[in-house]
């Protein structure tokens, strides 16, 4: 809930205080002046830019490799920095046009934009599924094998060899099947959306990597079914 909050109260602040920034008049601007439409939607787009950006890198659940980490971090992160800093030098020009001392209106912008990134953050923490412990079948305990002894037989009559007769043959315990990766993938498949890779990881007892291909395998099948 505070989570929740806390991303909307920084988001609507952020947005607010850049069209705001665009409302303030240029130097040298004639009485009646307005700002232009196109000038308040640009200004609204970069919370909303860094908001999204920070989403992306934090909430997909990206596969563990060297081309998706670049793809993240190379990709991803330069649109979130270029979205903070015009962000963050629009709601300091408007502190400073306030009359805001020079401290408060450089580190206001970055309490805004940092409550956004802390709430995505808090977001990704209390959404991870809690972690399921895995059942394990155990044979049952075999019987204790009974046996029938033949009476001793008279001193006078020749020794007779005993026999032991089990009265319940034991048989070998079964193993359960072996779980397959097509099992594995129908199970994810299950529900209306392809359940997280950290479920199949934890369901199974396999690697995150293994759990991770086989949910990209259930996705492709969603979608070309």
């Amino acid at each position: 809930m505070w989570a929740y909050l806390g991303l909307m109260i920084g988001g609507a602040i952020s947005i607010g205080a850049n069209i705001a920034h665009s409302m303030i008049p240029p130097r040298g601007a004639e009485p009646g002046w307005a700002p232009e439409v196109g000038a308040v939607i640009l200004s609204m787009s970069w919370p909303v830019l860094l908001l999204v950006g920070v989403e992306i890198m934090t909430r997909v659940d990206w596969p563990d490799s060297t081309r998706w980490t670049l793809l993240r971090w190379v990709g991803l992160l330069p649109v979130a920095l270029v979205a903070a800093v015009v962000s963050y030098r629009h709601m300091s020009g408007l502190m400073s046009h306030y009359g805001e001392d020079h401290v408060t209106s450089a580190l206001g912008p970055v309490g805004i934009d940092g409550l956004m990134v802390m709430s995505s953050a808090a977001l990704l923490a209390t959404m991870s599924p809690p972690a399921e412990p895995v059942s394990s079948t155990m044979s049952p305990p075999a019987e204790p094998v009974s046996s029938t002894m033949s009476p001793p037989a008279e001193p006078v009559s020749p020794p007779v060899e005993l026999t032991i007769v089990p009265d319940d043959p034991v048989s070998p315990p079964v193993s359960p099947p072996a779980v397959t990766r097509e099992d594995r993938i129908r199970w994810a498949m299950d529900d209306d959306q392809v359940r997280a890779s950290s479920e199949i990881a934890q369901r199974f007892a396999v690697s995150s990597a293994t759990a991770k291909r086989d949910r990209q395998e259930a996705l492709s099948r969603r979608m070309s079914g």
